[in-house]
């Protein structure tokens, strides 16, 4: 998972240095799902989100290279993180490594931070570099089928932009 992390994370660094025009840095857009509840059979439910490492680590990394990141989602609320993913083993055993990477998180989605999609959609995605779509199960839920997912990721796309996705994140594409 970590090689994954470090080759999705060097391809949108790459890809995004040349896309940034008007500053040696971008801005990227960063996709979250809105939802937390998973539907499964039998009337029962998993709660979820996104998964700690899958947003933090690459996100701490751009932060780190000079982007500026803007967290979105399809109604604009704040994301939830899978409390599952909070643990230790994603961060290679390091639990200082774990509140690191907790702190950018929590930075990035403090409040007022999170934008709707209708309001990137309706104010321009031109002004954006990359588009970055974090797993966890969250995504799975409303991510694929969403008209709004779907038109940003057709920019992205006839802009030549780059969009990563990692984990459960790829199911966004669906919507497009």
């Amino acid at each position: 998972m970590k090689n994954t992390l470090k080759a999705v994370l060097a391809s949108l660094l790459l890809a995004t240095s040349a896309a940034a025009s008007a500053s040696p840095k971008g801005e990227i857009l960063v996709l979250l799902s809105s939802e937390t509840e998973l539907p499964l059979q039998g009337g029962k439910s998993l709660t979820t989100g996104f998964y700690q490492n899958e947003l933090g680590v690459p996100a701490a990394a751009l932060l780190e290279a000079g982007y500026t990141l803007t967290p979105v989602t399809p109604r604009g609320n704040r994301p939830v993180v899978d409390k599952h993913s909070v643990d230790p083993q994603y961060f290679g055993g390091n639990p200082q490594e774990m509140v690191r990477i907790g702190a950018v998180v929590e930075g990035l989605l403090g409040a007022g931070k999170v934008l709707s999609l209708r309001e990137v959609l309706q104010s321009g995605p031109e002004r954006y570099a990359g588009l970055f779509i974090p797993g966890g199960h969250a995504p799975l839920i409303d991510l694929a089928k969403d008209p709004e997912v779907g038109t940003l990721l057709r920019h992205f796309h006839d802009n030549h932009k780059p969009t990563a996705a990692i984990c459960h994140g790829p199911i966004a594409l669906l919507a497009a």
